[in-house]
């Protein structure tokens, strides 16, 4: 389980631009929960995640999982048990070392490091299995440098590395923003196999609101640090992305309420609410 209890979070804290994100924010998901987070730029999705990862340090309150207070855990030591993908596709690998060397880099994360060899050839069958139900072709490419590989094969292999070592939560953060939409689709599935196979504790920010309503278990919606929707179960699944986008464009009081008025306020959500 993840908790964050009073979380507070300042950003130019004593300055003519001080602004409080998060005012006793507390927000709770279960294990083996897959929530879709969704929300205008500025809403605290991405600062959320930060906090929860270690990137960021919240001002008040904890981060707390499975009963621990993790809130003065260094952000490597998180990421032990923590998965994280960007939105960015060569942010998740290293672009100069082979598929080979990341997936050895990987499978190495929760151990010791020292003077060994860097990739372990009796590993490789096992690399190979792990990439072929992809569909890529990545098992046939180890020696290819990551950086080689278009946005979607390298968004792939970086799923894959996120979760390789037993990991309990990930975390996506846009994941498909930055691909075509056939890639973005290859992606999502790929998201929603991994997820179920590793029972994964995953939090999804995204703008495309049919993935938010498609996929996961819980739909949450933020505007300006707080919470304003919160769906699960059936009550998420009977939604439809049009409705949702009025909810939306209802709660950004700056946004019309129209559905036509909030389309041309937000165009990255008219291809994907229609």
């Amino acid at each position: 389980m993840l908790e964050l209890k009073g979380v507070q979070k300042t950003f130019g804290t004593a300055t003519a631009r001080e602004v409080r994100l998060f005012d006793n924010f507390n927000l709770t998901i279960a294990d083996k929960e897959f929530v879709s987070l969704v929300g205008s730029n500025g809403s605290g999705k991405t600062t959320l995640l930060n906090i929860i990862c270690g990137s960021l340090p919240q001002d008040k309150g904890s981060v707390v999982m499975d009963g621990r207070d993790i809130s003065g855990q260094k952000e490597y030591v998180r990421a032990r048990r923590i998965g994280r993908i960007h939105q960015n596709p060569a942010w998740g690998t290293v672009g100069n070392m082979t598929i080979l060397e990341n997936l050895s880099l990987a499978d190495n994360k929760q151990r010791r490091m020292g003077f060994r060899q860097g990739t372990d050839p009796r590993r490789v069958e096992y690399y190979k299995e792990l990439l072929r139900p992809l569909g890529l072709g990545l098992e046939n490419m180890l020696s290819a440098r990551a950086g080689s590989l278009s946005g979607g094969e390298r968004q792939a292999l970086a799923m894959v590395t996120a979760t390789m070592t037993p990991v309990d939560f990930l975390i996506l953060d846009e994941h498909t923003a930055a691909l075509d939409p056939q890639t973005a689709e290859t992606i999502m599935t790929l998201t929603d196999r991994l997820v179920r196979e590793k029972g994964l504790t995953t939090i999804m920010i995204t703008h495309n609101l049919r993935y938010a309503l498609a996929v996961g278990d819980r739909l949450i919606m933020m505007h300006k640090g707080k919470i304003v929707l919160d769906k699960k179960g059936e009550d998420k699944m009977t939604m439809q992305p049009g409705e949702l986008l009025q909810l939306f464009g209802g709660f950004n009081y700056e946004t019309p309420r129209t559905s036509e008025e909030t389309y041309a306020a937000y165009p990255q959500f008219e291809a994907a609410a229609r």
